[in-house]
């Protein structure tokens, strides 16, 4: 979609395992990864902004080590991570950016408070939550850190949109997590930007896309978790 004050996007979800190689975004690159179901019948959602010269972008499937060997040899940079426990261990699904302008790595097994204290000295881009046991852990890609950052977490959307209007901050990521049996809501956040930031948790496809509709924004990130009744995402947007 087209716009002049907003990048050109795409969103697109029951993406399977082997489809990211043969899709078509000629010119985009995937700024947000979210997988979703069983690990044999793994589907993803992901959106894509306009790319700038130079900047394609690869999506992998590999474990913590044969990722970490790849980063070193290629130079790649990740950009946007989802996370599953499978039979063999834990899969990572990581969009790479070729052009990458500063190094990002790759740390898993962190909860909560290991990701917290991430961020008092580096800079967090993304993070996607799987399953240990009866807990949560995240996968993180780290970076430099830039400006200050927050995690945090909340049990419903008021009291996730009460916590960012006490730090004055913006959601930059947010994940639906169970964690110990518990439903979460867990956002990566940064100070506020001027301009429309808005998100939205629980909503089907159609409202997605109405939802962005009515705003007249595009989305940033999105995430999507399968539930008795359907699959259901959060939606960061901005204008």
């Amino acid at each position: 979609m087209r716009s002049a004050n907003r990048p050109v996007w795409y969103w697109s979800h029951d993406i399977g395992w082997d489809q990211f190689g043969s899709l078509e975004w000629p010119g985009m690159r995937v700024v947000s990864l979210s997988g979703y179901g069983e690990p044999a019948r793994r589907r993803f959602a992901a959106v894509m902004h306009q790319a700038p010269a130079g900047a394609d972008t690869a999506v992998v499937h590999l474990d913590p080590d044969g990722l970490a060997a790849r980063l070193r040899l290629s130079g790649e940079r990740p950009v946007a991570i989802a996370a599953t426990q499978s039979d063999s261990g834990l899969i990572l699904t990581v969009a790479l950016e070729s052009a990458g302008d500063s190094p990002v790595h790759v740390e898993v097994g962190h909860d909560v408070d290991g990701v917290r204290a991430l961020l008092a000295e580096r800079r967090i881009d993304d993070l996607a939550a799987y399953p240990d046991g009866g807990s949560c852990r995240y996968a993180v890609l780290v970076g430099e850190r830039t400006e200050p950052s927050w995690l945090v977490t909340a049990d419903s959307p008021r009291g996730l949109a009460t916590q960012l209007r006490r730090l004055r901050a913006d959601a930059v990521r947010l994940r639906m997590v169970t964690d110990r049996g518990q439903d979460l809501l867990v956002a990566l956040a940064r100070p506020t930007r001027r301009g429309l930031c808005a998100w939205y948790v629980g909503l089907d496809a159609d409202g997605v896309g109405g939802r962005l509709e009515r705003r007249h924004a595009y989305p940033v990130h999105l995430d999507a978790v399968r539930q008795e009744r359907g699959v259901r995402y959060a939606v960061i947007m901005r204008r």
